[in-house]
């Protein structure tokens, strides 16, 4: 949400996802042996921030500044069960909660537009520390607490858009953050660092270009469809983690994406559809995903709305 204030200054509070850790994974483990298993690992909550800032617009709104500050938070469970086929072993549940908070990121971002139709714009966020207690239970009830620190490292970003035509645009933008400078540190029940764990990650980096269509000059009584915003993107990352035989992980995606208008100017309503690959069949991890995206964003609201 983005309230405007006098003189091009605003303020914008708001919530976002980090990280989603909701996965499942099943496997059969040692098979044909005496000690054959089922495995099923299960993972559900993730990491989320919520978020304040302030913008301000100068020199006829050709400049604009902001600054933003977080709060960073969430809640991640594990759940692992080995279900033995023989009875001769027990079947076992183990349940690993973990909370992470503490987290205050700060970032700064600037947008220009030195000469029509280019504008420009610039992120930096500075790196900030989560607090993460973890509290692990199995089968028979015991439980173990542990406690840790981790980094989360600074991150850069820089975009650009050409106005190709009065009804195309045309985006880029690239964005890294140092997972090189990472650390992840254990910590006693005094409070005091046992050591440092989560080495040779790679700072991720990820460039995508987008293509947006506006409509031309319209009236309220044209077709929906006439009055839509279209848009087409696509997207290639690196990310952090290298696999087994060291090679990197990639990861590309195609989006596609509709906005609706509500009535003449109140807002837009918009659908999104991604699809992409991360990783190939020469690394450790191969995984082909699909995504849908939905939002109603509003512009006025005015009495009559």
């Amino acid at each position: 949400m983005a309230i405007p204030l006098r003189r091009g200054i605003g303020v914008n509070l708001g919530f976002r996802d980090l990280t989603v850790g909701s996965y499942a994974y099943s496997a059969r483990i040692n098979q044909g042996q005496e000690d054959e298993y089922l495995r099923r690992i299960e993972g559900s909550g993730g990491l989320g921030q919520f978020q304040m800032g302030v913008t301000a617009r100068a020199l006829q709104s050709r400049l604009g500044v902001g600054l933003q500050y977080g709060v960073v938070g969430g809640t991640v469970r594990d759940l692992i069960e080995d279900d033995f086929s023989s009875g001769d072993f027990q079947d076992t549940r183990n349940l690993l909660r973990t909370r992470m908070e503490g987290g205050r990121p700060v970032s700064f971002g600037l947008q220009a537009r030195p000469v029509d139709p280019f504008e420009i714009g610039a992120t930096y966020t500075a790196a900030s520390s989560l607090d993460l207690r973890s509290l692990f239970e199995n089968r028979t009830g015991n439980r173990e607490e542990s406690r840790a620190r981790m980094d989360l490292p600074a991150s850069i970003g820089v975009g650009a858009t050409v106005r190709a035509t009065p009804q195309w645009l045309v985006s880029a933008d690239f964005t890294t953050r140092a997972w090189s400078e990472h650390a992840f540190e254990t910590i006693d029940s005094l409070g005091v660092a046992l050591g440092r764990d989560f080495a040779g990650l790679d700072d991720a980096r990820r460039f995508g270009v987008g293509f947006t269509r506006l409509p031309g000059e319209h009236t309220p009584k044209d077709p929906l469809f006439q009055r839509a915003v279209y848009r087409a993107g696509f997207t290639h990352a690196v990310l952090p983690s290298r696999q087994s035989n060291g090679s990197e992980v990639k990861e590309w995606a195609l989006t596609a994406g509709i906005g609706l208008p509500v009535q003449v100017d109140r807002g837009y309503i918009d659908g999104l559809v991604e699809f992409g690959k991360r990783g190939d069949a020469d690394t450790d991890l191969s995984e082909t995903f699909l995504r849908l995206g939905f939002s109603v964003t509003f512009g006025k609201l005015e009495d009559a709305f």
